[in-house]
């Protein structure tokens, strides 16, 4: 059994708690991101977690370039919520739609509704500090923790579907497939974890030289990338072959695909590093940040999955907006200026980006049975604990009426010993059974002609009676 039981769940209803405002912070750039008009063509709202337990959220309205889908002309930053959301530092968030999800060391989930601005409830099973979590089309959440278990969760009620035990210690990061039939976990026991999201079942297993730090899908699913320290290593879905691999000077913190064969990556460089995974080659690198890169995001995709906009943020609490036109376009020599920053003032730990008003209306039939197996599988699990528990009372019932008869067969026992005795006893007197009585130490026979005396024990009276019996035969004549 995998554990898998509703009860550990606990929601909490909360929508009448509303998000804390706050005023607008610096905003840095271009004109585009002071006018006051609502800007229209792209919708998206960043969400970020800090070391001061603070969850922050911003606004950015984007105008789409209308010469590729690949890229945006100006964004508008605007600051709409900060609030202290866990009793520790926030170590992990995602978000998909209007829905917000955000993990700390205080091993608890809190789920939001950053369309309404409400909170919706509590999640608690982990016990660890929470490691990774990710949304699959506001069908379902996997979350990670350092307990060294992954939980899949549905999005709809909230309940837990099913745990995933395998690793040995804590859970670095986890990935789902496009299709949500498949996911891929790294641990800190230096193994790389194949789950089959339909069963719940661990189906590969293999080990690799080094604890991995980061493991991600390309959008299409064709193959993943694997991040260890300085080192990114893509490798083909199809036969697990590696494909090619990038070694940086500094630590790697974070990385995102810009479409289904540029990658992004940043770190301790202060350099973002666009490049090509099919032909191994590098696009494009510029400095993006004055301090470390912590976190690189990607606005919704489109149906070609290219996105048009990449969010980048610093340990400085620095967050800007890039059009990927201009990262795909550029040259090395080439000044790229972000459309749109500002300045949290914060120290960021973790960074997500959704749309808020996208709705999934055809939702993955593969998540649908994703749903409906778990649910099977745990009725199932419900029935067989009921089976057992039904057999373990037969068995508790049979074991009580073997004692039982035991008893039985042994006071019957006793009983046929009892009468033997009896029987002995009364072939020893005669057929007659001695019975005490309570006035006096004489003893009478009972037996069925009726109470007759019991001849005298021995005793005087007995010697004078024989020695007259033998004077009376001394005294007899003799025959002649």
């Amino acid at each position: 059994c995998c554990c898998c039981c509703l009860c550990f769940v606990k929601l909490t209803m909360e929508e009448g708690d509303d998000f804390t405002y706050g005023g607008n912070e610096d905003t840095l750039g271009g004109d585009d991101a002071q006018e006051e008009e609502k800007a229209s063509g792209l919708n998206l709202h960043i969400s970020i977690g800090t070391y001061e337990h603070a969850l922050y959220g911003y606004d950015c309205d984007c105008i789409r370039s209308e010469e590729t889908t690949i890229g945006i002309t100006s964004a508008k930053l605007k600051k709409v919520y900060v609030f202290e959301a866990h009793s520790a530092q926030v170590s992990s968030i995602a978000s998909d739609g209007p829905l917000l999800a955000s993990g700390s060391y205080d091993e608890q989930i809190k789920i939001y509704n950053v369309k309404k601005k409400v909170e919706v409830g509590l999640l608690h099973l982990h016990t660890g500090t929470i490691t990774h979590m990710e949304f699959q089309k506001q069908a379902c959440m996997l979350s990670a923790g350092e307990d060294g278990i992954i939980c899949v969760w549905d999005a709809k009620d909230w309940t837990n579907l099913k745990v995933l035990k395998g690793h040995k210690g804590s859970v670095r990061s986890f990935a789902i497939h496009p299709s949500g039939k498949l996911a891929l976990s790294i641990g800190a026991d230096s193994t790389l974890r194949v789950w089959n999201l339909l069963t719940g079942r661990c189906a590969y297993i293999t080990s690799r030289k080094k604890m991995s730090d980061i493991v991600a899908w390309s959008p299409d699913g064709s193959k993943y990338v694997i991040v260890t320290e300085k080192k990114i290593e893509v490798f083909d879905a199809a036969d697990n072959e590696i494909m090619c691999a990038f070694d940086t000077e500094q630590l790697v913190t974070d990385i995102a695909f810009i479409s289904t064969s540029m990658l992004a990556f940043g770190g301790y460089s202060k350099t973002l590093f666009v490049v090509d995974v099919t032909t191994a080659e590098a696009v494009t690198s510029f400095t993006a940040h004055e301090t470390r890169i912590k976190c690189i995001c990607v606005a919704p995709r489109n149906k070609d999955l290219t996105t048009p906009a990449v969010i980048t943020a610093d340990s400085n609490g620095i967050v800007k907006v890039w059009s990927c036109e201009d990262l795909l376009g550029a040259t090395d020599e080439e000044e790229i200026a972000p459309i749109s920053a500002i300045n949290t003032r914060s120290r960021i730990t973790c960074m997500t980006v959704s749309d808020p008003t996208a709705v999934v209306t055809n939702k993955s039939t593969a998540l649908n049975k994703v749903r409906k197996n778990y649910m099977k599988q745990h009725i199932k699990e419900q029935q067989q604990a009921a089976k057992k528990k039904r057999d373990e009372n037969k068995e508790k019932e049979v074991g009580d009426d073997e004692e039982d008869g035991a008893q039985d067969v042994e006071s019957g026992a006793n009983k046929k010993t009892k009468q033997k005795f009896q029987q002995k006893k009364r072939q020893h007197n005669g057929g007659k059974l001695a019975k005490k009585t309570s006035n006096n130490n004489s003893f009478k026979a009972n037996d069925k002609k009726g109470n007759k005396p019991h001849p005298k024990p021995k005793g005087k009276g007995n010697a004078k009676v024989k020695r007259a019996q033998g004077e009376n035969q001394r005294k007899k004549p003799k025959r002649k």
